[in-house]
């Protein structure tokens, strides 16, 4: 949380969406690629998106 306070909010999500991007590049320019490499990429842009949600603060109302 200090590192989100000190760099930024938007300097932080840009880099979290290039993040997401990389390995959404190298499944695009690796067509042929082995399962390993498109499993590892599919488990790399989880991970990114999954961390950019948990700070854009998505929560559940409750009543």
């Amino acid at each position: 949380m200090r590192l989100l306070e000190t760099v930024g909010r938007r300097p932080f999500i840009t880099w979290t969406f290039a993040l997401m991007a990389l390995p959404l590049f190298v499944l695009s320019a690796w067509a042929d690629a082995p399962v390993a490499v498109v499993l590892g990429c599919f488990s790399l842009y989880a991970f990114f998106s999954g961390r950019r949600a948990s700070w854009s603060g998505c929560t559940v109302p409750t009543k």
